[in-house]
């Protein structure tokens, strides 16, 4: 299974996919302060609630726009579900309009990453509601 997590200003949208489809999505509040053990003890009760196992989990990917929730998050990745998340990063100029973790996302998706691809389609949806309020 692959965890995503998108770190926005105001909230982590969390999603839970098996393949292409997503089995489970939470969305918690984004608290600059949070330590690892915090976001830890979280997703543990939630997958619990779930049904969902933290072991079962075999990827990890996380887009952030929130840089003091990057090392709690990775930490907490590391900690309870023993593995390092891949960090979505701007660093790849793809062009002009291409100005957020989001783009990246998106056009890595189109390219090759099929569980992705499910993840940048939510996550463009939400840049598209963001962008009409």
């Amino acid at each position: 299974m692959l965890l995503a997590l998108d770190a926005g200003n105001t909230n982590v949208a969390i999603g839970v996919y098996e393949g292409s489809e997503l089995r489970m999505a939470w969305r918690l509040r984004t608290d600059r302060d949070q330590t690892a053990d915090e976001w830890g003890i979280k997703l543990r009760q939630l997958f619990t609630l779930g049904g969902l196992r933290l072991e079962d989990v075999d990827g990890m990917i996380i887009a952030s726009v929130v840089p003091p929730v990057d090392v709690p998050l990775a930490e907490m990745c590391r900690r309870y579900f023993d593995r390092s998340p891949m960090f979505v990063s701007i660093d790849l100029d793809l062009g002009p309009h291409a100005t957020s973790s989001l783009h990246l996302v998106c056009a890595r998706s189109a390219l090759e990453i099929s569980r992705i691809r499910t993840v940048a389609e939510l996550l463009a949806e939400e840049l598209r509601a963001v962008a009409r309020r």
